[in-house]
């Protein structure tokens, strides 16, 4: 599997660690119901992966502070 979209998918223990195993990912997509801590190991675990919630991350330090930032953004 190569292509992920899990957008209004929720896990019962908000964790992504089962997705760690899939080597071959290159793409996922997922709705902004998991905690940064596990984007962050996520990524660890599959450096090649892409996911926007990355580049939040990246940019802004938190999810949440992304979010901030584009409804912010948005708005104006």
């Amino acid at each position: 599997m190569r292509s992920l979209f899990l957008t209004n998918v929720l896990t019962k223990d908000r964790s992504l660690e089962p997705l760690q195993g899939l080597l071959a990912l290159e793409t996922l997509d997922v709705g902004a119901l998991f905690p940064d801590k596990e984007l962050i190991q996520l990524r660890r675990a599959l450096p090649n992966l892409k996911c926007s919630w990355f580049d939040l991350l990246d940019r802004y330090g938190s999810t949440r502070a992304g979010i901030r930032a584009s409804v912010k953004k948005a708005l104006e």
